[in-house]
């Protein structure tokens, strides 16, 4: 099994992590990854630490395509493939401004506008829930 880095792209606006495409090779099947590196970590050594999550993230998506590929005209690449956007880049994207978030806090714990703010925030996080994926 082996992990490494092809490219990287710095998307720039609110999104403040590097996007690592990556090789990962599991059983000399190579798959097209992505990985999302925070900018003050090496994009190599970040993806060697993050590779049993991407390699269980790999699995859980390989057996789903095996749990319904003779059912199914779906082809393997449609789903064994990264998420095109991921919860932490989906939340970014929606959440209020940090200025509307610190303005409704200085209302006060409790105010309308704290309440508000908070429902929001929340409703975004339903949205887009963290993933429930095991490995490091």
């Amino acid at each position: 099994m082996t992990v490494e880095v092809k490219s990287l792209y710095t998307p720039g606006g609110k999104e403040d992590r590097i996007v690592a495409y990556v090789e990962v090779t599991i059983d000399n099947v190579v798959y097209e990854w992505k990985a999302y590196v925070p900018v003050d970590r090496a994009p190599q050594e970040y993806v060697e630490e993050i590779e049993a999550k991407l390699v269980a993230e790999i699995q859980a998506k390989d057996a789903e395509w095996i749990a319904i590929k003779d059912s199914t005209e779906v082809t393997k690449e449609e789903i064994v493939k990264p998420d095109e956007t991921d919860y932490y880049a989906a939340r970014v994207a929606e959440y209020p401004s940090i200025e509307s978030q610190l303005d409704a806090l200085w209302k006060g714990v409790g105010s309308p506008e704290y309440q508000a703010m908070l429902d929001i925030i929340n409703a975004i996080k339903a949205k887009y829930p963290k993933p429930t994926v095991t490995g490091k």
